[in-house]
């Protein structure tokens, strides 16, 4: 946690202040750092561990259309290749798929009580505001935490850490009282 802070307390530039969806993903990442480290919240490893498993079920498949390549005439096998690359595009789009309707969530995981905590961000040009979303157990109302990223970023482009872990405080907080 010490690290942690420490480097909050050392900002860096941001350069991509003007694209919306870097400073989104930059303050995800603080918001996933922050929640590990100082709440201590365990993040759920699931959704990495399924992408991984359908990367590696592309790289055989491109594995043994790279061996049936090597080892015959194209009209002897190109069924084989069609269908273990319709499986290849089957499995890109099935990570897609699976991304967005169901680990749609910047951070998921549980305290040391065992308590299920979901994140959800929002920010959406043309406006500014940057939304978290708080979700505890199986409560379908969230906690909601919001700031103007123009409120959160210094004039040299640096992040005001201070600001962002008193937004962050906030959606958990209300959870704790």
């Amino acid at each position: 946690m010490q690290k942690f802070l420490a480097r909050a307390e050392k900002p860096k530039p941001f350069a991509g202040i003007y694209c919306l969806s870097s400073v989104k993903d930059a303050l995800d990442e603080v918001l996933r750092e922050y929640l590990v480290n100082v709440e201590k919240y365990s993040e759920s490893k699931i959704e990495s561990d399924i992408r991984i498993l359908i990367g590696v079920l592309n790289v055989l498949i491109f594995g043994i259309v790279l061996l049936i390549s090597f080892k015959g005439d194209f009209n002897e096998y190109k069924r084989v290749v069609v269908v273990l690359l319709s499986c290849f595009w089957f499995l890109s789009y099935l990570d897609s798929f699976i991304r967005h309707f169901f680990f749609y969530h910047v951070f998921r995981g549980k305290n040391k009580q065992n308590e299920e905590i979901k994140v959800v961000t929002k920010l959406i040009a043309p406006s500014t505001e940057y939304t978290a979303l708080f979700y505890f157990g199986r409560k379908q109302i969230p906690n909601m935490s919001s700031a103007n990223i123009t409120n959160l970023y210094n004039e040299r482009h640096e992040l005001c850490y201070e600001k962002f872990f008193k937004l962050i405080r906030e959606g958990v907080q209300q959870h704790v009282d």
